[in-house]
């Protein structure tokens, strides 16, 4: 590696081997991690080991041997890399590698909630819903032109969507929760580096009660499902193992994946990091009422500012008169804020309502097609 990498040494005694391997589940963000508890060294990283989490973060590739050419082009031997991801695990930054799928086209409704509470009672809140499956995140965030303090997302097979809905406002009641889903989407990027990929989606209505969605899955394709969605084992060869998991040819692995990567099903798969611990822990959810007649263009235009990542339209409703939402980060809360006013200036708009996430009570990945699920 030439000096490049940081902790080459620690690198080889850390080898991975190819093998069957168990892939691991990813833990949850606890409570009061956003308030500085943990906070990963980022800067231990050399910038050759920074680039090549950049490029996990873009995606791996889904073949055999899917660290060969990443190594080769940081000029690293193959199994460096995945005992480069298990460093990165030991020292709090890495969430977990595996596959990033689109929910809706596996029949999922997904929504963020919003609502507004006494600050005193928010870690109780977040305790009331927090084993809810389908919930992803809980934060608090705070706006100096809002109340509303209390937002999380919610992810749910269709058919179980009301259900879960129902028994979420139950526990929260008698304060009164905001329904926000996504109309459309313009952009969906967790790399936190150089990048702007996503083009803008339309997100369709859910279908009506009892009627199914149009794609279905067997239950052999939603046991892989569940499989690639956890974390892959640190090997030269993870699709091996998780073929071997399976009970089916690494083959016909990756040829479904790569099926489902055509289809939009799968949108990569790919490492995720905890941003706060990788040096953002400025977070800020930007808000506008952006007029339907220039919504679009506009959500296209703050797409493309590689700070953003992720931007949707989302419905208004009082008291959050909202319709366009764009997701930034940086170092800390100041950073975050001159660059919320510095993209609403370079894009013409308005100062935006900034949500800043000021603590963090749950953040997983889905599981999809959990074993109550049809």
């Amino acid at each position: 590696m030439g000096g490049m990498m940081s902790g080459k040494e620690e690198h080889r005694q850390a080898s991975a081997v190819p093998g069957e391997v168990l892939p691991r589940g990813e833990s949850p963000v606890e409570e009061g991690a956003m308030e500085g508890a943990g906070a990963h060294p980022i800067e231990t990283l050399s910038e050759c080991e920074r680039l090549v989490l950049t490029r996990l973060q873009r995606g791996v590739p889904i073949c055999p041997r899917p660290y060969a050419q990443i190594a080769l082009e940081a000029g690293w031997r193959e199994e460096e890399v995945p005992a480069f991801l298990a460093r990165l695990r030991r020292k709090g930054l890495l969430r977990r590698v595996g596959g990033v799928f689109d929910a809706r086209r596996l029949g999922y409704r997904s929504v963020l909630c919003a609502l507004e509470a006494p600050a005193e009672a928010l870690s109780g809140l977040a305790g009331l819903i927090r084993g809810e499956p389908g919930v992803t995140h809980i934060y608090e965030r705070r706006a100096d032109e809002s109340g509303l303090n209390f937002w999380f997302t919610l992810a749910e097979f269709h058919a179980q969507f009301p259900a879960a809905i129902q028994r979420i406002e139950r526990a929260l009641s008698p304060l009164r929760v905001h329904l926000l889903p996504a109309l459309r989407r313009y952009k969906i990027d967790v790399t936190f580096a150089l990048s702007t990929r996503e083009r803008d989606e339309f997100c369709p209505p859910p279908p009506p009660a009892g009627e199914p969605c149009a794609r279905t899955f067997s239950e052999r394709e939603k046991a892989i499902i569940r499989l690639v969605g956890g974390d892959f084992p640190d090997t030269i060869s993870p699709f091996d193992s998780l073929a071997r998991i399976a009970g089916i040819p690494e083959s016909e692995l990756l040829s479904r994946l790569q099926a489902w990567r055509d289809e939009g099903i799968l949108r990569r798969v790919a490492a995720l990091l905890y941003h706060q611990r990788a040096g953002f822990k400025g977070n800020a959810m930007c808000c506008w009422d952006i007029p339907d007649r220039v919504l679009d263009e506009t959500g296209r235009t703050l797409a493309t500012f590689p700070e953003v990542t992720h931007c949707y339209s989302r419905p208004r409703s009082d008291p959050v008169p909202y319709s366009l939402y764009a997701m930034l980060h940086a170092a800390d809360e100041a950073q975050a804020l001159v660059l919320a006013a510095r993209i609403a200036h370079q894009a013409r708009l308005p100062p935006p309502t900034v949500f800043l996430s000021r603590r963090e009570f749950k953040k997983t990945s889905m599981q999809f097609f959990r074993p109550y699920e049809p």
